[in-house]
């Protein structure tokens, strides 16, 4: 999650011990590993990804992939409809997100 601005102490702690159990999507898909929220600084998303903390079982995991936000003038992007536009009735609008080669390989956590 990334998070510009506002409280992040109160975010991070809130994360740290939620009220409800944290679900990917589905209520059915609950997190494998409890959240393990860190405050960070970094000069961008790439950056502040490499000093992700991993559970112990995906020691050695490297992303090699990072989906972003396109550039207007970028013909490689790719075209998905994910931008909420009626919740209700299910709109969404379309976004440009550009596929950014990394190499990141986060730290296991002990």
């Amino acid at each position: 999650m990334a998070v510009w601005g506002g409280e992040l102490p109160p975010l991070a702690e809130a994360l740290r011990h939620p009220v409800f159990v944290p679900y990917l999507g589905r209520k059915s898909c609950p997190l494998a590993a409890p959240l393990d929220p860190r405050i960070v600084t970094a000069d961008g998303p790439g950056q502040a990804l490499a000093l992700l903390r991993l559970p112990p079982w995906h020691g050695g995991a490297v992303a090699r992939v990072m989906a972003c936000d396109a550039d207007p003038a970028d013909a490689a992007a790719e075209t998905r409809h994910d931008r909420v536009i009626d919740r209700r009735r299910w709109h969404f609008a379309p976004r440009r997100v550009a596929m950014v080669p990394v190499e990141i390989a986060p730290e296991v956590a002990g």
